[in-house]
């Protein structure tokens, strides 16, 4: 499970630096029609934007965050996301991703 979610990253990643504001437009409309079981899938993508995103996406994700955020639960759950994404960026280990 955990190479399947390395997997996963890597080509969300590659989605980030096509379009960024597509993928935050996807996880919003996903979200928004309830088709996602759990929220923590969404938490991570748009984190994984607001983290490695270009200053658009880093904004747009961000301003967009209360949509998927409803919760204090997921508030937390998403800062602890976006921070991994950020020190490994600082660390010069993105390229993991």
């Amino acid at each position: 499970q955990k190479q399947l979610t390395k997997k996963n990253a890597k080509s969300i990643r590659k989605c980030i630096l096509e379009d960024g504001k597509r993928v935050v437009d996807t996880v919003l409309d996903i979200s928004d029609s309830g088709r996602a079981v759990k929220n923590d899938p969404a938490l991570f993508v748009l984190a994984m934007c607001a983290g490695l995103g270009d200053d658009f996406t880093r904004k747009y994700a961000l301003t967009n965050l209360p949509k998927i955020a409803r919760i204090g639960t997921h508030l937390f759950h998403f800062a602890g996301y976006v921070e991994q994404f950020i020190n490994r960026e600082m660390d010069g280990h993105i390229k993991t991703y």
